[in-house]
């Protein structure tokens, strides 16, 4: 994140090897690790992704979303989709925990938070929320200089004051996209009535294999064998716990994903 003037040279002389700045993106990170690793350990493939995004995609509001900027920025329509629909079903968890940072004064967790949130916005192409985290970002960081030496000045006071009619923007945008994303989360997934009609054992095998993934930490594996779930009927005992899987397969948990297919 370090991208001052100078850095690269400070970096490379104590000894590093290369030097990327944020924002990073997939396809520059391949090419520097492709630079460096040992070309038997290489192998080329044949790149499926798709930047285009797709005729029957819902609209979403541009003024909210830059969605062309954002599929560039992600490396491809699928990348963004996954990202968008990770970010979308964190909003109310994250909201809750910045409102609940800034209201009990907890202001190095806050400021973690909304940095947090500022990377995420940027890339799911939420520009404007993203500026707005970045402001509150820089003022928490001021704001934890200022409480050290002197917490109780009026200085220190009416930052927090500006501070908290920022968050409330914040807060009120975040929470805006939960339903700005919606079309989102279902978009490309089977309906019931479209969905695999699988045998036990079939579905016990796909299960066996997501356990294989878990256990070798293979994320791959996992999300192409809950992606064979998801199109599946399933039984009712196993359909109940989808939602809950799918937001551990998002945040990579794999010993939830263990745990609830288990």
């Amino acid at each position: 994140a370090n991208a001052v003037n100078g850095a690269r040279e400070m970096f490379l002389n104590n000894g590093f090897n290369d030097f990327l700045a944020k924002p990073v993106q997939g396809k520059d990170f391949a090419a520097c690790l492709s630079k460096w690793l040992k070309k038997e350990l290489i192998i080329p493939v044949e790149t499926t992704e798709e930047t285009t995004i797709p005729e029957d995609f819902p609209k979403l509001a541009k003024d909210k979303i830059n969605l062309t900027a954002a599929v560039e920025l992600t490396g491809g329509f699928e990348n963004w989709l996954k990202i968008a629909r990770t970010f979308a079903n964190s909003i109310e968890e994250k909201a809750a925990l910045v409102q609940e940072y800034f209201l009990q004064g907890e202001y190095k967790d806050y400021t973690i938070q909304v940095h947090a949130l500022k990377s995420a916005s940027r890339i799911v192409g939420a520009a404007g929320l993203s500026e707005i985290a970045a402001e509150l970002e820089s003022d928490g960081n001021l704001l934890q200089a200022l409480i050290a030496e002197e917490p109780a000045s009026e200085k220190t006071q009416a930052l927090i004051s500006q501070m908290k009619v920022k968050n409330d923007k914040l807060l009120e945008l975040y929470r805006s996209y939960i339903d700005l994303l919606s079309p989102v989360k279902n978009y490309g997934l089977e309906s019931e009535d479209e969905k695999q009609e699988l045998s036990e054992e079939e579905i016990s095998e796909i299960i066996k294999a997501l356990l294989e993934g878990c256990e070798d930490f293979d994320l791959v594996k996992v999300e192409e064998q809950f992606a064979l779930l998801q199109k599946a009927k399933l039984p009712e005992k196993l359909n109940n716990k989808m939602e809950e899987l799918a937001k551990a397969v998002e945040n990579i948990e794999f010993e939830q994903i263990a745990e609830l297919l288990k």
